[in-house]
């Protein structure tokens, strides 16, 4: 029976082993990781231009 994917080396009804998770969820996981640590960053410059130093807002007294 044939699935479409067998040029490409992926195979649906392969058993779903640990090291086929892994493989599968590292580049996901990276991006992810990499694109929250970006955000975190990208607020933190913003935050400073606005109140011109690290410390954040302060509201009230």
């Amino acid at each position: 029976m044939a699935h479409g994917l067998e040029g490409v080396g992926l195979n649906p009804l392969d058993p779903l082993t640990w090291e086929r998770v892994g493989r599968d969820l590292l580049a996901p996981a990276l991006a992810g990781v990499t694109l929250a640590v970006m955000e975190i960053g990208v607020i933190d410059v913003l935050r400073f231009a606005l109140v011109g130093n690290w410390g954040g807002f302060v509201f009230g007294g």
